[in-house]
């Protein structure tokens, strides 16, 4: 009996013990990210116009401890910055394509690869703004899509409350048609890195 006891008490030592690793990426957090982004967009039967850009965001995210070595977090981000996302010179007009709005919530299952380095899926909802500029003020116009993304990414407390985190994440938005008709496909491809703060 007295050694049922010890072992129960052992497993309940080292599962609280797992549970404050895990407590490490849990409860309310906040990061600021810079981003690098490729943006290609498609119009029907036409050459894909494509751009790359700097840009940064701003997250915020709950995360739960599902056990001692995984978590779940939900969250949202919001893009700073507008994203050059390709050009193109026609006859007697030249266009610039910006990415806008960019606006996303997410789920991200995790695992604890040691105590302080968290490795994570995501899948998210996104939405944007593709922006075209043309010199023909006729031509210009705003679209809004929205698609779904997938990622992955590390996460990594500095101390307490700092954490580090790099991600590569891919959307696929829905095809929308343009104002002229067109049909059109926007794709990203994101790589980010950013510093955040756990409450």
């Amino acid at each position: 009996m007295k050694k049922i006891l010890a072992l129960a008490i052992l497993a309940a030592a080292c599962s609280n013990s797992a549970f404050a690793q895990a407590s490490d990426f849990t409860g309310w957090s906040t990061a600021a990210n810079i981003t690098s982004v490729k943006t290609e967009t498609t119009p029907q039967d036409s050459e894909t116009l494509s751009g790359r850009a700097t840009g940064a965001n701003l997250q915020a995210a709950y995360g739960f401890a599902l056990t001692p070595a995984y978590v779940l977090s939900l969250g949202a981000s919001y893009g700073l910055t507008n994203d050059k996302a390709g050009g193109y010179v026609d006859t007697g007009e030249t266009g610039i394509l910006k990415l806008k709005k960019q606006a996303s919530v997410y789920v991200e299952p995790g695992y604890l690869v040691t105590p302080q380095t968290l490795v994570y899926g995501k899948v998210s909802y996104e939405s944007a703004t593709d922006a075209v500029t043309s010199s023909v003020p006729a031509n210009s116009e705003s679209i809004d899509i929205k698609g779904v993304g997938l990622g992955l990414g590390m996460r990594t407390m500095i101390d307490k409350n700092w954490f580090a985190q790099a991600e590569f994440k891919q959307t696929k938005y829905d095809r929308k048609m343009s104002s002229s008709g067109t049909n059109v496909d926007v794709k990203t491809s994101v790589i980010a890195f950013g510093v955040g703060y756990k409450f």
